[in-house]
């Protein structure tokens, strides 16, 4: 993949747009009722791209595996703490199904991204799930 190499100005402008983006989704998270609002700048900052077209692409990428991930753990996992195995056995059914039906690799990060983060913190920070899922759309 060739690296696209940014002039001053592309670099002030992406520094402009994640400093207010987070700003603001950090509030509009609040605003939204989330106990953790961190999780929308993140999102941001993870999904922020050269285009808006590529932001978009891996925004809806962040999306989609981030409810796929909360939802495979709620599904398989409701009891279970995180250790190697939970997480592996977990991890892996939960990027098999949606490999099989062609989710690309930004997609199958995220899940295993949002498998790891909710199988370790949702029994710790009750909600933690829903708040990433609200969180990652807000990003």
């Amino acid at each position: 993949m060739k690296k696209i190499k940014l002039t001053f100005f592309e670099k002030i402008n992406l520094m402009i747009k994640l400093v207010i983006g987070s700003a603001i989704s950090w509030e509009l998270a609040i605003l939204l009722g989330s106990k953790y609002p961190y999780l929308a700048p993140i999102s941001l900052i993870l999904c922020l791209q050269i285009t808006m077209i590529k932001s978009i692409q891996f925004g809806v990428a962040r999306i989609l595996g981030t409810v796929i991930g909360v939802a495979f753990v709620s599904l398989l996992a409701p009891s279970l703490h995180a250790s190697a195995w939970s997480i592996a056995v977990i991890m892996f059914v939960s990027l098999l199904i949606p490999l099989l039906f062609g989710a690309n690799g930004r997609i199958l990060h995220q899940i295993a991204l949002s498998v790891l983060l909710v199988l370790e913190f949702e029994h710790k920070l009750q909600g933690y799930g829903f708040d990433r899922i609200r969180d990652s759309i807000i990003g």
